[in-house]
């Protein structure tokens, strides 16, 4: 099996304990570094506890899907395009959010399947230079991408 859950934040997490509930659950802790967003809604530092089910532990994008989520162009000037050409139709709600390099959120964009397809076009105008993370957020999951403005 595939990993292709993603949860916490853009910088460091780290799995420290893992067990296996009599339900067949899985409970994993341990440390982030990461500033708050994506899943994660403290700021700096601080310990985490995640239980998972077995339904959390797939997504209605495969693994070689989310290889396909391109951001472009990328390092970029002006406006980027975000594209899932493999997105099933019918996957819904879909979210895509942007972060800046502190982790505030500088946009947030209800986007349907067939768009993401094809291509959505996020603006840039008015935000300055530096790193940024796209999040793709598909039904309670979360992926993330950077991309370079320049």
């Amino acid at each position: 099996m595939a990993w292709d859950l993603t949860l916490g934040g853009p910088s460091d997490d780290q799995l420290s304990a893992l067990a296996i509930t009599d339900e067949g659950d899985y409970v994993l802790g341990g440390t982030s570094s990461s500033w708050a967003g994506a899943d994660k809604t403290t700021t700096n530092g601080g310990y985490w506890v995640i239980k998972l089910t077995p339904g959390t532990l797939s997504s209605p994008l495969s693994e070689e899907s989310f290889q396909e989520l391109s951001v472009y162009p990328n390092p970029s000037k002006r406006d980027f395009h975000v594209a899932l050409p493999d997105i099933k139709p019918g996957t819904e709600p879909l979210e895509l959010v942007l972060y800046n390099a502190l982790g505030q959120q500088v946009l947030r964009q209800q986007v349907k399947p067939t768009e993401l397809q094809a291509g959505v076009v996020l603006p840039a105008a008015t935000l300055g230079r530096g790193a940024y993370y796209v999040q793709l957020q598909v039904q309670g999951k979360v992926f993330t991408k950077k991309v370079i403005l320049n």
